[in-house]
């Protein structure tokens, strides 16, 4: 059997790595932090900095981009929530919010089969979430046409093409959403 490592021997290992990587670490998380938005469509190369968390707890999102202001790309994940409080220095980051998770709460109201064995009735699953995943899907359709091209191409194709669509769909759901007058 050939000779097992320490605990303590892997762990200074790990440890000396660690400290001889961190000058790299920080190349790299300087080029991260230069891209706009952050996590999306920057004008530089893209890369990525993983954190290590023990669990899901909100300060690590504060603690990581501590410092950094600028366009955050995030899911709706609450832990973000402070980065985009107005008093927080140097400035509250602008949220670009992810269209998957906001179709996912839709396509939950939406997906009937589940809804029904939960034991809800009809009344209780809402027609309108099957139109506004169709419509969210649309735009998911536009940018899988468009991956693959220049972030500047990406951008020009949005604001021709997608915009409409995502006006369209506000305009739909403000439309749906108003009350409405009851004809006696």
């Amino acid at each position: 059997m050939a000779n097992e490592l320490s605990l303590s021997t892997l762990t200074d290992q790990v440890d000396a790595v660690t400290s001889l990587l961190a000058p790299l670490k920080a190349l790299i998380e300087a080029h991260v932090r230069a891209a706009t938005p952050l996590n999306g469509d920057g004008t530089v190369p893209l890369a990525v900095v993983f954190h290590f968390s023990r669990d899901r707890g909100g300060e690590y999102p504060t603690e990581h981009l501590r410092g950094w202001q600028g366009l955050l790309q995030a899911d709706a994940y609450a832990g973000y929530n402070p980065l985009y409080d107005p008093g927080r220095q140097p400035g509250p980051m602008a949220p670009a919010l992810c269209w998957s998770h906001a179709r996912r709460k839709f396509f939950e109201l939406a997906d009937i089969e589940t809804n029904v064995r939960k034991g809800k009735s009809a009344k209780d699953i809402f027609p309108i979430t099957l139109e506004a995943v169709r419509r969210i899907d649309a735009r998911f359709e536009f940018e899988r046409g468009i991956n693959g091209q220049l972030p500047e191409a990406r951008l020009e194709n949005r604001k021709q093409l997608s915009a409409p669509l995502v006006a369209d769909l506000e305009r739909w759901l403000r439309g749906e959403r108003a009350p409405r007058s009851c004809m006696r």
